[in-house]
């Protein structure tokens, strides 16, 4: 196979050193009148599509104006021509070349594009000729090695300017286009012999090569018509209609107890043939070359219909069927080891099921897809405390999704009309939220409990500074007071509510690393020591 490339060549004149066979030939006429085209063919002169005449000031060559200052299209302004097999033949084309002068607003750009449907589609160079200005007599040479073809319908011609550095005063002018190649004897029906010889080059069934059969027609194309004898018939002696391929006479008429087919793998049993069922007795019934294959045992697969799980959830799937083995498969591919009637799983996926009674196989069941969700976080944090002497309303928050649907419990019952993510309470008591996701999973917060304690003075109040901020790595916690012993709980938060820390802090271990599950982003630090708690905002840019 050829591939296609760039030849540029600045020269005075164009010298040829190569000789090649030429379908069409135009060489400098100004009004675009080719020079020759080959035996067998007809060609068109040059003409203009979407584009303009110019000026022709060289005096020879096809000149054109009006070329896009944009990039590469079918429908560009360019130059056209078209070569025509005449009936019976084909054109065999191996390159197409053109030379080409520009004068300096001219398109900088070529390509040569080339239909064999009519224009419906083109073939081009692929890449860009590039074409440098010049004075009337020095030209770029482009040639387009085309992968080799041949084609019995008309073959157009495009040469397509672009990039050029003035629509409306870049001219280009086009001298020497060679469609380089041959004119042959068409094979129109395909069946590898050409028209010179083939006597109806439009049907396959009939060429030099073909057997001649009683039809009325010369199908070998030797002058002579069903002077063969006749066709081959079948012996049939089990007459279930089919064929014995290994008893067989020639003639024109079917004989008595012959038949035209030939598939009968077993002419002695009319219970054997390529239209009989396959049943499990051993014997290949349908004469495909199998046996016992495609046998209608039934089997599906319990639970069906929509089957969602929540993780991490399972579901048991059953084979429904009586059969002696089996085999499960995941997504089209066999389970290593799960040949049993059951098979458990948790894995979203879609799941078949086949069964065995001997050497027999049921086939794959229909498919039974599995779903399996995520559950939602459910995390609560309270960014004032649990205790209501220092805050009440004391404020309790769940993990946040605008999908999440929630509802809250004290002591264990249901809290009518608190079904938001927040939930301000007043009483003591525990807490706890069941949180839901869109697809029906639901997971529970851990159980907080409220407690209305006030204590007269405490050793260290909630007061504290974070520092650097914005952090990237380490991030410094500071307390007013703070003694050894002294243990403040810290919650990150993210600005949804979500938790992506929580820990603790002490005197002698006062800093928290930022890990990889706090990003970029804007945090809300909470600290909690001897009931007392505080805010302060953090910026994390790693």
């Amino acid at each position: 196979m050829k591939k296609s490339y760039i030849l540029l060549s600045l020269a005075l004149a164009c010298v040829m050193t190569v000789s090649k066979a030429q379908i069409y030939s135009y060489l400098d006429d100004p009004t675009g009148t080719y020079a020759s085209v080959a035996a067998n063919a007809t060609g068109t002169n040059l003409s203009r599509v979407n584009g303009l005449l110019a000026d022709p000031a060289c005096g020879v060559g096809f000149s054109s104006n009006k070329h896009t200052s944009g990039g590469y299209g079918n429908g560009r302004p360019s130059v056209e021509f078209t070569v025509s097999p005449d009936a019976g033949f084909q054109l065999d084309v191996t390159s197409i070349s053109v030379d080409i002068r520009r004068n300096l607003k001219g398109p900088a750009y070529w390509r040569i594009a080339y239909s064999t449907d009519g224009g419906a589609s083109w073939t081009n160079s692929g890449t860009d000729f590039e074409v440098l200005n010049g004075n009337c007599f020095t030209t770029t040479n482009l040639t387009f090695d085309v992968t080799d073809f041949s084609t019995s319908s008309p073959l157009i011609v495009r040469l397509i300017g672009h990039t050029a550095f003035s629509p409306l005063n870049g001219t280009s002018t086009l001298r020497n286009i060679t469609v380089s190649g041959a004119v042959s004897y068409a094979d129109a029906d395909g069946d590898g012999y050409t028209s010179d010889v083939d006597c109806n080059d439009s049907d396959s069934a009939v060429n030099p090569g073909a057997t001649e059969v009683c039809d009325g027609i010369d199908n070998n194309c030797d002058g002579n018509i069903d002077e063969a004898g006749g066709s081959t018939w079948y012996a049939d002696a089990d007459a279930d209609t089919y064929g014995d391929p290994a008893s067989t006479t020639v003639s024109c008429d079917m004989p008595m107890g012959y038949v035209a087919d030939n598939t009968d793998c077993n002419d002695g049993d009319a219970a054997i043939n390529p239209a009989a069922t396959e049943v499990c007795d051993g014997v290949d019934n349908n004469c495909d070359g199998n046996i016992d294959e495609g046998i209608d045992l039934s089997i599906s697969i319990t639970p069906s219909g929509v089957i969602e799980l929540c993780k991490p959830d399972e579901v048991t799937l059953e084979a429904v069927g009586t059969f002696d083995s089996y085999q499960w498969y995941k997504n089209g591919s066999p389970l290593t080891g799960e040949t049993g009637a059951t098979y458990t799983t948790n894995k979203p996926a879609y799941y078949q099921v086949e069964g065995f009674i001997g050497a027999c196989s049921s086939g794959l069941s229909a498919v039974q897809a599995v779903a399996v969700y995520e559950s939602p976080n459910a995390n609560i944090f309270y960014p004032d405390g649990l205790n209501l002497c220092v805050a009440s309303p004391l404020l309790l928050k769940a993990s946040y999704d605008e999908t999440y649907t929630y509802v809250w419990y004290k002591d264990g019952v249901e809290i009518p009309g608190a079904t938001i993510a927040n939930y301000s309470t007043t009483e003591t008591g525990d807490y706890y939220c069941v949180v839901t996701s869109a697809e029906g999973c639901s997971r529970t917060t851990a159980t907080v409990t409220v407690i209305d304690e006030c204590r007269e003075a405490a050793p260290v109040n909630a007061e504290f500074n974070v520092y650097p901020n914005p952090v990237s790595d380490y991030l410094n916690i500071n307390f007013s007071g703070m003694q050894a012993g002294d243990v403040a709980n810290i919650l990150i938060t993210d600005m949804t509510g979500k938790v992506v820390y929580a820990g603790a802090v002490s005197a002698n271990t006062n800093f928290i690393a930022i890990g990889d599950q706090i990003t970029d982003g804007l945090y809300v630090v909470t600290a909690e020591i001897n009931g007392h708690t505080s805010n302060q905002q953090i910026v994390v840019l790693k």
